[in-house]
Order: structure tokens, then C-alpha cells, then sequence
């Protein structure tokens, strides 16, 4: 579905309703959250700590200085050690110093030999191209001033220069015509959190901000959660709070650009991001690191955080490895074997007897009997069509009663149809279809006739 319109339209109003009642209402366990999203959840990505020098460095030695230091901690620590093949260093780290400060930033990188490691970044590009535009920096000036990243959208331009979605976009764009990556730069204020408004807040300024983009180009973009409560006001957000937003960003790329988009983008946290909380903000699993502003005035402190980041993510690398490297020889179950059946929806990958279940939930005669399956079909119906993959315990339920009812006719076949538009929208028939939905797939095919 084309869901990159005002936040007013009905259809993304649908999925922050869906997003609120089907997932917030469950505390967005694991287990819980739609399958799609949890596999674009889990797709590993390149971590990306970025720090932010705003106007708080005068002078140019003091812009280096922080190079310098920087460059002393890393190789102090040990993080890197690997010079010569900077391809597999796992993290990426651009830094934005002022704009005054970039060439000789630029250079000192160099000199220093960690141009592999520490990225360029500016913290704002113009909308316009080269010519009459006193006072402004254009994409094309950055690009030869060797920057690489760039800031877009950050609260401080959106809140005090009241800089619109609508101009956010027009820069990214730019950013994108001169092959700059920019990080785009979404958060709420605390006004807006108290009255509710955090999901709404968040989606238009996603969507306003990445409007008529192709996903291949959202996909060179890095998206950073800022709360504007939390910017250098010593406030965090708590791990669950930055993940539940993180994830609502990864589900609003899901719906609204598909698969590949959700589970490549990556979505940091910025918010007074420190040494001793970025261990509890990096395990979270739609956090794919930070936007690090007044830390980053603090050399050592800022290598802590990138230290840490990198413990995690090598850690969750190896385990992932030690996981794929097991094959799994496929069993039939009950002397059966699934995969052979002529099915609307073949389940792929492994059907190991030990991890299925085909039973159906027990329910009692008065919950068969006020189970509305029309009313149901219909909800899951409108989860499908947007894209969001109902709970497989909510699809057994239906059965269920469908069976009880000895409704096995049109009420399966859609339910049917409706998983078949979510898997095609999210790609869930790739190598491993999840068990619940092999479970419902078989169930809806060997006991509804």
C-alpha cells in the first residue's frame, strides 16, 4: 500500500491505531510484535555512532583536539586493528564539526590515518544548488570539501528556525543528488508525548520528510530518533521507550516501503546518550546506534560509547554466525509430509516435529458462541492490507471457531487470501516461514475439509 501521504489520511491513521491497540496495549514483547517486523528487526546492520560538535567549539584547534584525542582512545583500546582492510570494522562514525571547522577536520583525519574509521560529516546542507544564496552551503560545496554525512531535520533547526518536513525533504534530496548520506533527524517535544501525539508526531515527520523517494534511495538514508525532551537536558529516554519508537519508525518503512527498506535502514537514538547508559540503549533490538551531541565534546567518554557499541555487536555477530552455520535436516511430522501437499501457501524451511504445534486453542461454548468470525475476518482483513501480520494465537482462535461453527468454507479461503497479501507485501515465504504461521497454514489446509 502507498501509505507516504499526510498524516491526516485514513489509511496511516489505520496503522498508528493498529501500531497502538495490536502492539503497545501487549508492551511490545518479542513474541508479540508481527512477524515481518520481527525479522526486519533482526536483519543485521552496520552500526552507526555519530557525533554532533553543534556551535559549541570556537576555535579550530579545538576542533582538532578532539580528533586527535579521539584517535588516541580508539587506538588505546584497541578497537580497531585492522588497518589495512577497513571494510570489516563493523561500525561507521561520522562526525560533524562546524562548518568552518570541516577542511581542516578533513584534513587532520587524514594525517592521522583514520580516514577508514572516522567519517566527515556536516550538520545542515542547503535545499538551493550553487549561486545567489548568501550565507548558505550547498551539497556540491560539501561534497569537495570531502564530507560524506549529513544532518538533516535536527529538533534545534525544526523547533527554533521553524525548518518544515516539507524543506527537510528538498534537502534530502539534494544531499542524495551530490552522494551524501544524510541522517534525518525525527523527535517529539515533551508537549507532544504528554498529550499522546508521539506516534502521529513521528509518522508525519517520517513520511513528510522521505515523501517521493524510491526505497532504494531511503535506503542510503540513516534515520535518528532525538526526543526533544531529552536533547542535553540530562533526561533519557528509557530502553523500552527509544525501542517502541524505533520500532514504530522500522514498521512505518515496512508498510510504507516494504521489506528490504525496513530491514536495511538503520535508526539510531540521540537524546543524552552517555558511557554509562549506551550498554542499555544498543541491546535494544531497533536501535542500530547513536547521534551523540554533548558526549561527543568529551573524546573519551564518546570511544567509551563506541566501545561498547561494538562489544554488542560483535557479540550478537558471532552468536548469529554460530546459529546460521547449524543446518537443520527438514522431518516430516505425523508421518506427513506438508511440503508435498498441493497448499494456496507453501510454508518453507524447517518442519521439526519438536517445535510445531497443530492443536487449536480450547475455548468454551459462550466464547464460540459470541465470536463474531464476520467481524474478526474483517479486522484481520484491514491488518493485512496494511501490512501488518496478525499473531498466529489470533489466527488459530479464528480457526477454531470456525471449526466449532462449521464455517470452513469462504471464511478460510479468505483468511487464506489475506495471509498471502502479507506475505507477499513482506516477504514471510523466504527460507523460513515463521512456525506459528506454518502451524496455521497446514491447520487451515488438512482440517478445513
Amino acid at each position: 500500500k502507498e501509505l507516504a501521504k499526510p498524516p491526516q489520511d485514513t489509511a496511516l491513521q489505520d496503522i498508528i491505531s493498529l501500531y497502538e491497540g495490536e502492539l503497545k496495549e501487549l508492551g511490545n514483547p518479542n513474541d508479540s510484535i508481527p512477524a515481518a517486523l520481527k525479522k526486519a528487526e533482526e536483519k543485521k546492520r552496520e552500526y552507526v555512532i555519530g557525533g554532533n560538535g553543534k556551535m559549541a567549539i570556537n576555535t579550530e584547534e579545538g576542533a582538532l583536539d578532539i580528533v586527535r584525542d579521539m584517535a588516541r582512545a580508539i587506538r588505546a583500546k584497541g578497537l580497531f586493528v585492522n588497518k589495512d582492510n577497513w571494510e570489516y570494522i563493523d561500525i561507521v562514525i561520522p562526525i560533524a564539526p562546524s562548518f568552518i571547522h570541516i577542511s581542516a577536520v578533513n584534513a587532520e583525519i587524514k594525517r592521522l590515518g583514520v580516514d577508514g574509521i572516522i567519517r566527515l560529516a556536516a550538520q545542515d546542507v542547503s535545499s538551493e544548488g550553487p549561486g545567489a544564496w548568501t550565507g548558505q552551503v550547498s551539497a556540491e560545496q560539501l561534497k569537495y570539501a570531502g564530507v560524506e554525512y549529513v544532518i538533516l531535520g535536527h529538533s534545534e533547526r525544526r523547533r527554533i528556525l521553524n525548518e518544515t518536513s516539507e524543506i527537510v525533504n528538498t534537502k534530502v534530496k539534494k544531499a542524495l543528488e551530490n552522494y551524501l548520506k544524510p541522517i534525518l533527524c525525527v523527535g517529539e517535544s515533551l508537549d507532544e508525548r504528554e498529550a499522546g501525539k508521539t506516534f502521529s508526531i513521528i509518522a508525519e515527520q517520517t513520511l513528510d520528510s522521505l515523501n517521493n523517494l524510491t526505497p532504494e534511495q531511503i535506503q542510503k538514508i540513516v534515520i535518528a530518533y532525538e526526543p526533544v525532551w531529552a536533547i542535553g537536558t540530562g533526561k533519557t529516554a528509557t530502553p523500552g521507550q527509544a525501542n517502541e519508537v524505533h520500532r514504530f519508525i522500522r514498521a512505518l518503512l515496512l508498510n510504507t516501503y516494504g521489506y528490504e527498506t525496513a530491514s536495511k535502514t538503520r535508526i539510531l537514538y540521540g537524546g543524552s546518550v552517555k558511557a554509562d547508559n549506551i550498554a542499555s540503549l544498543i541491546v535494544q533490538p531497533s536501535i542500530d546506534g547513536g547521534l551523540i551531541g554533548g558526549t561527543f565534546l568529551k573524546p573519551v567518554d564518546f570511544v567509551t560509547i563506541i566501545e561498547e557499541s561494538l562489544k554488542h555487536f560483535r557479540a550478537t555477530s558471532s552468536a548469529i554466525a554460530a546459529t546460521e552455520a547449524v543446518t537443520k535436516k527438514p522431518t516430516i511430522v505425523g508421518g506427513i509430509d506438508f511440503r508435498q501437499m498441493n497448499m494456496l501457501i507453501q510454508p518453507q524451511g524447517s518442519f521439526a516435529s519438536s517445535s510445531l504445534d497443530f492443536s487449536l486453542p480450547s475455548l468454551s461454548k459462550a466464547e464460540i458462541e459470541s465470536f463474531d468470525l464476520d467481524k474478526e475476518l474483517s479486522a484481520i482483513q484491514r491488518m493485512a492490507s496494511s501490512g501488518i501480520a496478525p499473531s498466529d494465537e489470533r489466527l488459530k482462535e479464528y480457526l477454531a471457531v470456525c471449526f466449532a461453527k462449521e464455517r470452513t468454507g469462504p471464511e478460510i479461503d479468505n483468511l487464506k487470501l489475506c495471509l498471502l497479501d502479507v506475505f507477499e507485501q513482506q516477504q514471510l515465504e523466504a527460507k523460513e516461514t515463521p512456525n506459528g504461521y506454518k502451524e496455521v497454514l497446514v491447520i487451515a489446509d488438512t482440517r478445513g475439509y
